[in-house]
């Protein structure tokens, strides 16, 4: 193998090493927890807390013997993969833009070769699954500390959401009154008749004195009035869909904006009486973001060492395809070709030209000599 292939190859291991983004996991997994978690603990209030406890248990065990071990497996794969195609390329932290242009094809041809060929063995997703599941199950917090994190894990996660909702809803209903009253804005027509369900619907979601969260579904009565009410005072004939719609937008809000608050409430009430908690919850869902927390943990870990592993593993099938690569000169010619390439052809040519003409020129001046 050429001297610079080798240099070139050293330098793949220290640019592939990849410490597990726990964030990166986080942003992943929670994406699709709290779009899930929320449609089953939002309508919490319907049911005892003993079976809301075991409903989230057995979504949340579920998830982990399905889905969740195969989504993070091909999450670092894919993270590791998309590091070695930088490496290789050059565009890493350790940059490898200094390797000789003649390269270029083969660097290309070792990227498709590998994303293809590299393949992470299902023993990782079946362990991962154990170590998850068992993660899961670990309901009971041990001390203060981990309480704390807790929280603060929950809190972060869905202020993030209830912004992030808060921004979809401004397209949803258009711009508010001050807005279009000192920028001269308006809302569109469908964005109009949202805001008009809004209003009717506002009343649902006043204070209650004993602190009770609004129901989850609106009743059907209920719908027939918001609907009538609408009609008589803006002309407007809306659909119950419509009414349906807007009624879960808002009672995701609230339950978001009153989690966020739940969240600061609960820091403080470790071992103690919660049940005034803000989301009706009495904090268990912190023992829930608990949970979840301590899972992605013990994956990112799994997964460190997964990744430190096929650091060196693929650094091995690099070299090897290149060695299978170096000994077929129709794949050099291919894949190594430049102006550069060509002259040193060239100027080999020549020097073998020179060599056997110098050995020519020796052997007749031996035999002249001779005679």
């Amino acid at each position: 193998m050429d001297v610079q292939l080798i240099n070139w190859v050293r330098q793949l291991l220290p640019c592939l090493y990849l410490e597990t983004n726990v964030t990166l996991l986080h942003s992943y997994t929670l994406l699709a927890f709290l779009l899930n978690y929320l449609l089953i603990y939002l309508p919490l209030h319907l049911h005892t807390y003993a079976f809301t406890q075991t409903r989230v248990d057995v979504q949340l065990i579920d998830w982990a013997r399905r889905s969740l071990p195969q989504e993070c497996v091909a999450l670092a794969r894919q993270t590791f993969m998309d590091r070695f195609d930088e490496c290789v390329r050059g565009d890493g932290k350790s940059s490898l833009k200094d390797s000789p242009d003649i390269f270029v094809a083969l660097k290309e041809k070792i990227v498709s070769d590998s994303m293809q060929k590299h393949a992470w063995h299902r023993d990782v997703s079946d362990n991962l699954r154990v170590i998850q599941t068992n993660s899961l199950e670990d309901d009971e917090i041990t001390d203060a500390g981990q309480w704390y994190l807790a929280v603060d894990f929950m809190q972060n996660k869905l202020q993030r959401e209830a912004t992030a909702f808060s921004s979809k809803m401004r397209e949803y209903f258009g711009p508010g009154w001050t807005e279009r009253w000192f920028y001269w804005t308006s809302g569109t027509s469908e964005q109009a008749i949202h805001a008009s369900i809004a209003s009717e619907l506002g009343a649902f979601f006043k204070p209650e004195r004993d602190g009770a969260i609004p129901k989850a579904k609106l009743h059907h009565d209920s719908i027939i009035t918001v609907r009538n009410n609408i009609l008589q005072n803006t002309g407007e004939h809306v659909s119950d869909a419509q009414i349906i719609d807007v009624y879960n937008k808002l009672y995701t809000g609230e339950f978001l904006s009153r989690s966020v608050q739940s969240a600061s409430y609960c820091k403080s009430k470790y071992s103690s009486n919660s049940r005034d908690a803000p989301n009706g919850l009495k904090c268990k869902d912190v023992v829930m973001f608990w949970r979840v927390q301590e899972m992605l943990h013990v994956t990112a870990k799994t997964l460190r060492q997964q990744i430190m592993y096929h650091q060196a593993k693929l650094e091995a099938e690099v070299k090897q395809h290149l060695d299978v690569l170096s000994e077929s000169e129709a794949s050099k010619k291919e894949l190594i070709s430049s102006e550069r390439v060509e002259l040193a052809q060239q100027i080999e040519v020549r020097r073998h030209l020179l060599q056997s003409l110098d050995g020519f020129i020796q052997t007749i001046s031996i035999k002249a000599n001779a005679t």
